[in-house]
């Protein structure tokens, strides 16, 4: 019988004790010869970037003192960001620092839980990435495409708005 997500996924994180092998591969996955790291601390870091922005990042520490950040930046919503991180935290310490959706109790969804669950997501990836000494993109598959179109608007101060006025 093919298991569903929610099967898949229901573990007790804090006892090691799993109900599928998907689980089991998680948490006993070893990079090199050492076990993967556990998820030690989670932040939410709001950080003023300039006097009308406020960008919301959210750090993910493993065990092994590695750094994942991921972007969750919710205008005038850096408030229930924070708190959203620290309610999200004891289900997610002692975790493994590894991208798995996130099998937590969710009040009835809104953008706040969407950002956080996306950059804790963002996060981990690059927790990955860091343990396997590879960029992100890298792990997500192969390049689908040469060039991408951006969008720049950290400097508001910026008058050109044309590439030449984003270049440092």
């Amino acid at each position: 019988k093919q298991k569903t997500a929610y099967e898949i996924y229901q573990c007790d994180w804090s006892s090691d004790v799993c109900s599928s092998d998907l689980d089991y591969h998680i948490l006993n996955s070893t990079h090199g010869s050492r076990r993967m790291s556990r998820i030690a601390s989670i932040e939410a870091l709001p950080l003023r970037i300039s006097p009308k922005t406020i960008w919301t990042f959210v750090s993910v520490t493993d065990a092994d003192g590695r750094t994942g950040t991921g972007e969750a930046t919710l205008n005038a919503r850096e408030a229930d960001l924070v708190a959203e991180v620290a309610r999200l935290k004891p289900y997610l310490v002692n975790r493994p620092a590894e991208p798995a959706p996130l099998d937590v109790p969710v009040p009835d969804g809104g953008t706040v839980e969407a950002s956080v669950s996306s950059a804790l997501d963002q996060a981990l990836w690059d927790l990955k990435g860091q343990r396997e000494g590879k960029p992100v993109w890298q792990l997500l598959g192969p390049v689908q495409r040469r060039r991408i179109p951006l969008y720049a608007n950290i400097n508001r101060r910026t008058v050109d708005r044309q590439p030449e006025g984003f270049r440092s």
